[in-house]
């Protein structure tokens, strides 16, 4: 009750977005050597995990509009789809297998037996709608951006929805917002920054079992983020 309080939950659940940014899931069954993808019209091919032929066809999604390409995390297989599907600008989310064979036993498949081919995955992806999964940009000595990821997709968009929220309506927030920005923080980063202290402050009060009071004082030094 303390964090919906807090926070404005209630009102954040009522509102929550809806993405409409995607109309085409792609399900991909992947392997060491292979990678089998349910295309549109139900058209299943089978190619082979390297550079040339998963270019070959990503020039295919490219024509398709809104699709992303959905795939279990493999413990490294999916690597290179993933940095493929990045460089041709196409969706993609790696889903936990688990949670893939939880949706195939309640559409009454039994992963015991059946296998979790590419058309599971894709209906998978059509029904629960994952969230692209980042990857980074490092090449050799290079090392690109990196974005937030992993643990729950929904706590993580309400939680990054509240700060939004925050940063407009709460002073405190808003000038830690505003001093990391003129730092030269970019915005997503200072609003990441900021997601970290309301979850210091939550704890700090359910702790203490307090609430939220405007004339509490919250620290805007700005942190060095590492």
């Amino acid at each position: 009750m303390l964090a919906r309080i807090l926070l404005g939950w209630d009102f954040l659940m009522s509102e929550r977005p809806v993405s409409k940014t995607i109309s085409l899931y792609v399900g991909v069954d992947v392997s060491k050597d292979f990678l089998d993808f349910d295309l549109p019209s139900n058209e299943a091919i089978r190619i082979e995990n390297a550079i040339e032929p998963i270019d070959t066809i990503c020039a295919l999604l490219k024509k398709k509009k809104k699709v992303m390409v959905v795939m279990e995390a493999t413990g490294g297989y999916e690597h290179l789809l993933r940095t493929r599907l990045a460089k041709h600008c196409i969706f993609a989310a790696v889903v936990n297998p688990r949670q893939v064979r939880d949706f195939a036993k309640g559409i009454g498949i039994d992963a015991k037996t059946d296998p979790i081919d590419s058309k599971v995955i894709s209906k998978f992806g059509i029904v629960v709608k994952p969230l692209p999964t980042p990857i980074n940009r490092d090449s050799g000595k290079n090392t690109g951006k990196r974005y937030i990821g992993g643990g729950r997709s929904y706590v993580r968009r309400v939680l990054y929805m509240s700060t939004l929220a925050a940063i407009r309506h709460n002073d405190k927030i808003r000038t830690l917002y505003k001093q990391f920005r003129q730092n030269g923080k970019e915005a997503k980063v200072a609003i990441v920054a900021c997601m970290r202290k309301l979850i210091t402050i939550i704890n700090l009060l359910i702790k203490n079992d307090e609430l939220w009071s405007n004339e509490k004082s919250v620290p805007t030094k700005v942190e060095t983020l590492r």
